[in-house]
């Protein structure tokens, strides 16, 4: 009952979980332009670490997500570390599908830009608000925007 509760409660977009899931991936919602790309509804995964793998990104595209964001990835992980572009990989069926990079040394950031084009990403999103802890300390996420002049 706890689990039929929580699933019928409303979200932001004012659809319930069944709702969306009544739709079989046909919602409906404004659309909004990114740059030169357009989503078909403003129904978007929000990127995050550990959650926003491939196999999860392909479902919510099936139930009706306008946009899909991988996880968020590490500029510095892209660079010393090649199984860091596993979490970039896109099937054609989760398209659109946004690659979020996240790190504060410019050098890094653009060096790695290279390998996230490889992957053909339908966006590349810089992580510029993640207020964790952990990223905040190295100087990654919301602390860029202490020092924009970097």
């Amino acid at each position: 009952m706890v689990a039929n509760r929580k699933a019928s409660q409303k979200h932001n977009t004012g659809l319930s979980v069944l709702d969306i899931i009544k739709t079989k991936g046909k919602i409906k919602g404004e659309t909004m332009k990114i740059g030169n790309f357009e989503t078909e509804n403003n129904v978007f995964l929000a990127p995050m670490a550990g959650v926003t793998d491939l196999p999860f990104r392909k479902i919510c595209r099936r139930y009706g997500a306008g946009l899909v964001y991988s996880e968020m990835v590490s500029a510095k992980g892209l660079y010393y570390n090649d199984k860091t572009a596993d979490l970039m990989r896109i099937d054609d069926e989760e398209r659109p599908c946004a690659i979020q990079i996240f790190g504060s040394d410019a050098d890094i950031m653009a060096e790695v830009i290279p390998k996230v084009m490889a992957v053909k990403p339908d966006i590349i999103d810089i992580n510029m608000g993640c207020p964790t802890p952990k990223i905040v300390n190295n100087g990654d996420g919301s602390a860029l925007l202490k020092t924009p002049e970097k």
